[in-house]
């Protein structure tokens, strides 16, 4: 079981006591504890995650750290949709940039540059 009894929220600096970009509260925001049942693998992966950091009881199961170990994030190459074309025209005869929300959602486009553009 899981016992969640605290959250971390992310505020402003402004907002936060410390000026600091997280602020960990003791309570959910109702003021009840959540309990979750974890099955057996996921329990299994947690603790050696937990052994694998060192972690302890006061520390966040899945924080950015700053050792020489963490590696970067992968920045993704976002297309350029004026060199990507149009779509077809939709039903109502409109046409989208291949590479945005827009050809996605309302042209119903469905290539590469599209789903990338929505996934990103």
């Amino acid at each position: 079981m899981l016992l969640v009894t605290r959250v971390a929220v992310e505020l402003t600096k402004r907002f936060h006591p410390e000026g600091g970009r997280f602020l960990v509260k003791e309570y959910p925001k109702d003021e009840e504890h959540r309990r979750l049942k974890l099955s057996p693998q996921i329990s299994a992966k947690l603790k050696a995650h937990v052994d694998d950091k060192d972690l302890g009881p006061d520390d966040l199961l899945f924080a950015i750290r700053d050792s020489e170990n963490t590696s970067t994030p992968r920045l993704r190459a976002v297309p350029d949709p004026e060199t990507l074309g149009l779509t077809e025209p939709n039903d109502k005869g409109r046409q989208y940039r291949h590479g945005t929300l827009s050809a996605y959602t309302a042209g119903k486009c469905k290539c590469q540059s599209c789903k990338d553009a929505f996934a990103i």
